[in-house]
């Protein structure tokens, strides 16, 4: 019941930090994608919320280096034989949040959050320039699409929202 609490607590975060007032779609709202940075000392603070992976916790950033509202669309691309990742288009502002965090960042770990729960760890890593950006996530081919295709709805459902 808790950790219900905090997951729904931690999504209403994300929606009044992006500012919007009306309700997403919930197929929209299960499937939103954000990335956020491990808190590198481990501490819970007021700025930071739990995960559970593995039976091994971490402190993440409550704040997204980048949210559903920084993602227009993505395409998976493959970068080892089994593992897929997304090469994702950015909003202006999505690209410049997530240029700082690469040079900010660089190296460290990073999770991918859908609908609110864990999904992957990735590398904060450079990726490319511009408005787009390849993220190695250890994804399957389907995970990818599935992604993929959800990055480009959440945008438009989010994007009538403001």
């Amino acid at each position: 019941m808790i950790k219900k609490i905090l997951l729904l607590g931690f999504i209403s975060f994300i929606f009044n930090s992006c500012g919007l007032k009306k309700e997403l779609p919930m197929e929209v709202s299960e499937s939103l994608i954000s990335i956020h940075r491990i808190d590198q000392y481990n501490f819970n603070t007021q700025l930071t919320t739990p995960i559970t992976v593995d039976g091994q916790k971490f402190f993440i950033s409550k704040i997204p280096l980048l949210s559903n509202a920084d993602m227009m669309y993505a395409t998976p691309f493959q970068y080892l034989n089994d593992q897929w990742g997304l090469d994702v288009h950015l909003t202006r502002t999505g690209a410049n949040r997530w240029t700082q965090s690469q040079v900010e960042f660089r190296g460290m770990t990073a999770v991918m959050v859908e609908g609110g729960k864990f999904k992957c760890f990735i590398k904060i890593g450079n990726g490319g320039s511009g408005l787009d950006y390849k993220i190695a996530a250890p994804l399957t081919k389907e995970e990818a699409d599935k992604i993929s295709k959800n990055i480009a709805r959440n945008y438009e459902a989010i994007k009538e929202l403001n």
